[in-house]
């Protein structure tokens, strides 16, 4: 069996929603002052509410359409991690920008066609955005929970945190 992310011949490919070049930069995450900064250079990818993301075709299949910082709309902004080049790449989840040669996808329209980091952006942002839609409200206290550490814990009125699910299984 061969597919994206495996060689040929491979008797254990990569199943595709688990590719990805992406460092999730853990590290990062509690540091407001490096985070502010990588927001300046970042690349933003806009998830709508039912977790879809912008998409345009190119001559190697379906990319990724990033916004830049300046242009991308109000709310949270969470730290996926950094690319290979080191680019920092972040996401906010709200209604998809018009823009033009784009079309709204879900992971499982495009996933298995996107390159390596297209695809661990979007696997992560995905489930990163469900989790958060999902977990408004602590489920010890019932409180509402807010967004910490640049979108990887949400945290309860009484200090309790919860993490997120990010595997692609």
């Amino acid at each position: 069996m061969t597919g994206p992310g495996a060689p040929a011949g491979d008797l254990h490919p990569v199943p595709p929603l688990a590719r990805s070049a992406l460092d999730r930069a853990a590290h990062r995450r509690t540091d407001p002052e490096w985070l502010a900064a990588a927001w300046e250079h970042a690349r933003v990818l806009v998830i709508g509410p039912a977790g879809r993301a912008l998409c345009r075709e190119s001559d190697t299949g379906p990319t990724l359409v990033f916004v830049e910082p300046s242009q991308a709309p109000g709310g949270p902004r969470l730290f996926l991690g950094v690319g290979p080049d080191s680019t920092p790449y972040f996401m906010v989840v709200a209604e998809l920008p018009a823009l033009p040669h784009t079309q709204p996808v879900t992971l499982r329209d495009v996933g298995a066609m996107l390159s390596d980091l297209d695809a661990g952006l979007f696997t992560t942002a995905a489930a990163l955005a469900n989790w958060h839609a999902n977990h408004l409200f602590s489920p010890a206290t019932g409180e509402p929970t807010t967004v910490a550490d640049a979108g990887w814990v949400r945290v309860d009125p009484t200090g309790g945190q919860l993490f997120p699910r990010t595997d692609p299984a």
